[in-house]
């Protein structure tokens, strides 16, 4: 029978492991400690890279501030400019030149033909119900002289609509009124008569008309 004595104390007694728990215990009260102060270091350089950027852009911000503020007032000025601009142009788009309109009248009245009153009248209305416009009316009143007085309106009629002043303008062309001139002296066949001459709606605004599709 062989008998083995162990004379070494259990506290004196090393294990064959090249780790102990005493050794782990000792690294890591000397890694741990430096993983935090690295973590604490690279946490210290991202604020202070974040404090230099937020200097810059602050500082950016005040060299750039008063050119803000002008191209601000800059922009506000040419918004208001460019909305009377508009109004104005919209005034001048729907306006009727009525100089040359008149000036067509005296060319395209037959000679027997003799216009005594001209009456314009405008009215400011929507354009399909959302769009500012002006609609125009003319009223002529005169007489017409002699055996052809009656054909002479009709022809005066028929160039209203016809002559290059009132070519595309004009929405209709009408004699609402047609009698024997009552006046002292006037002939049997001479007659008294009124045209109505109703313009298309003219817009303060460019009207894009969309042609319909022939199905």
């Amino acid at each position: 029978m062989n008998l083995r004595v162990d004379l070494i104390l259990e506290d004196e007694q090393r294990s064959g492991s090249l780790l102990n728990a005493k050794s782990i215990i000792r690294l890591a009260t000397i890694i741990v400690p430096l993983v935090i102060v690295g973590l604490l270091a690279w946490q210290v350089l991202i604020v202070a890279g974040l404090k230099y950027e937020l200097n810059g852009l602050i500082m950016d911000w005040e060299i750039k501030k008063p050119q803000s503020e002008k191209a601000k007032m800059l922009t506000e000025e040419f918004t208001t400019h460019a909305s009377i601009l508009s109004e104005l142009e919209g005034w001048r788009r729907s306006r009727i030149a009525w100089s040359d309109q008149v000036g067509q009248l005296m060319l395209i009245a037959p000679e027997n033909v003799q216009l005594q009153d001209l009456n314009m009248n405008q009215a400011l209305a929507l354009f399909e119900e959302k769009m500012p416009a002006r609609n125009y009316s003319l009223s002529l009143k005169g007489k017409a002289m002699g055996r052809d007085a009656e054909e002479s309106v009709r022809v005066f009629e028929r160039a209203l609509q016809g002559a290059q002043a009132f070519t595309g303008v004009v929405e209709s062309v009408a004699v609402p009124e047609y009698a024997a001139d009552p006046s002292a002296g006037a002939d049997r066949d001479d007659r008294v008569f009124q045209i109505q001459i109703d313009y298309k709606v003219q817009t303060f605004h460019e009207v894009t008309r969309r042609r319909k599709r022939k199905s």
